[in-house]
C-alpha cells in the first residue's frame, strides 16, 4: 500500500486532472469553438453558445411588453449600418431559437470572407515562444488568447471618426482582461491607459503582457468600477474572460473572489485625469459602471466603447441612458464578423 505522502500526491495528480477535465468540458459545453475550413466552405457556423447564452433575450412582445418601444428608442437616430446591425442580430437570435439544429448557414459571403482571414492571419502568425508568451503580429500575451474582436476591431476603435480627440488624454479600459485591449490602446494617447481588472490572476497576467511589451503609459489597477465605492462579489468562471459582478445562468462559475470596487467619477477626481476614451467590457456590469461614471462622462464627453451585449437590458437601455444625458453623442452599433450572432456587439459614441 502506498504510503501517506504517496497517497496524497496521488489524490493531488487526480485532483488537478478532474480540474482540468472540468475546465476543457466547460469551454466544450458552453462556447462555440472557431469554425472548421470546411463548416466556413458550407456555411456552418456553431450556434450553440448563443442559443445558451441569450436563451431569456427577449425577441418580442410576447417576451417583452414594451418590445416595439425599446426596439424603436434604440434605432432613432441610428445610421444605416447600425439599423441592419441590430435588426440582423434580433433575427438571427430568433432563427437559432426556432431550431434544435447546430449548424445553421447564418452568414453572408462577405461574413464568411472576413471571418476566414481572421482565423487564417492568426493560424499563420501566432506562435509560441515560452510557455508564458505567445507572439502574434507584434503583440505578445502571456497565453494565446488573441481575440478578432480586439486585434482586428480594437474593440470598436476602428469605427470611430475622431481618435485624435484623444491622443494626449486618458483612456479608461474597463475589463482590461489579460491586458490585451491595453495593447491596442497604449499607442493612441501619449497620456496614460488606465487598465481595471480586478480578479487576481488575470491580473497577475496583465502586469505580465505589460511586461512583455514595456507598456511604459499603461497602469494596471486591481479594482472593478461600479454603482458606489465598496467590494463586490465577482463569480469566477473556467474561462477566465468572463468573470462577473453580474452572473448569467449559462455559465459554469467555480466560486467568487471578493474586490475592491471604486467609481469612475470618484477614481477620475482623486488622479486628476482628463478622459477621453472610455472603453466598457464588463461581462454584464455595464449598467453599474455607468452610474458611477456619469459627472465624468458630462465633464468631458470622451469617446465610448461599450459593450451592449451580456444582456437584453443593456442592448436596449445603454443607448437612451446616454442619450438622456443631452450631451450631443452621435452613436453607431457595430458587430465584427467573428462567427457569432450577437458577441461582442458595441455602441460607439463620438460627440459631433
Amino acid at each position: 500500500m502506498p504510503d501517506h505522502e504517496s497517497a496524497a500526491k496521488l489524490l493531488q495528480t487526480a485532483e488537478a486532472l478532474l480540474v482540468k477535465q472540468n475546465q476543457i468540458l466547460a469551454r466544450l459545453n458552453t462556447f462555440s469553438t472557431p469554425a472548421r475550413p470546411s463548416e466556413l466552405e458550407a456555411n456552418r457556423i456553431d450556434t450553440f453558445r448563443e442559443r445558451l447564452y441569450y436563451r431569456d433575450f427577449p425577441l418580442d412582445e410576447t417576451q417583452m411588453p414594451e418590445f416595439k418601444e425599446r426596439f424603436l428608442r434604440l434605432v432613432d437616430g441610428l445610421d444605416e449600418t447600425s439599423v441592419q446591425t441590430v435588426v440582423l442580430a434580433l433575427n438571427r437570435l430568433r432563427k437559432i431559437r426556432s431550431t434544435e439544429e447546430r449548424y445553421l448557414p447564418l452568414y453572408s459571403d462577405p461574413e464568411l470572407k472576413e471571418y476566414r482571414e481572421n482565423l487564417e492571419r492568426l493560424s499563420q502568425e501566432l506562435i509560441r515562444l515560452s510557455e508564458d508568451c505567445w507572439y502574434y503580429h507584434g503583440w505578445m500575451l502571456p497565453e494565446g488568447d488573441f481575440e478578432a474582436s480586439v486585434f482586428s476591431e480594437g474593440c470598436g476603435l476602428r469605427h470611430l471618426e475622431h481618435p485624435e480627440r484623444f491622443a494626449d488624454r486618458d483612456i479608461i479600459d474597463a475589463g482590461a482582461y489579460i491586458g490585451d485591449s491595453a495593447l491596442v490602446f497604449s499607442p493612441l494617447t501619449e497620456a496614460r491607459v488606465w487598465a481595471f481588472e480586478p480578479t487576481a490572476e488575470n491580473y497577475a497576467k496583465l502586469l505580465k503582457t505589460i511586461e512583455l511589451n514595456g507598456l511604459t503609459n499603461v497602469v494596471p489597477c486591481r479594482m472593478a468600477l461600479g454603482k458606489e465605492k465598496g467590494c463586490a462579489e465577482m463569480a469566477k468562471s473556467m474561462i477566465a474572460s468572463v468573470n462577473t459582478q453580474v452572473p448569467n445562468s449559462a455559465v459554469p462559475y467555480t466560486g467568487s473572489e471578493t474586490v475592491e470596487v471604486t467609481t469612475l467619477d470618484s477614481f477620475v477626481a482623486e488622479n486628476g485625469l482628463n478622459v477621453g476614451l472610455i472603453k466598457v467590457d464588463v461581462e454584464g456590469a455595464e449598467q453599474l459602471l455607468l452610474c458611477g461614471a456619469l459627472e465624468t462622462i458630462r465633464r468631458m464627453k470622451p469617446a465610448l466603447l461599450f459593450s451592449i451585449y451580456h444582456n437584453a437590458d443593456d442592448f436596449f437601455r445603454i443607448k437612451p441612458i446616454l442619450e438622456e444625458l443631452d450631451l450631443g453623442y452621435r452613436f453607431r452599433i457595430r458587430h465584427p464578423a467573428i462567427g457569432t450572432v450577437l458577441t461582442e456587439t458595441m455602441l460607439i459614441a463620438e460627440t459631433c
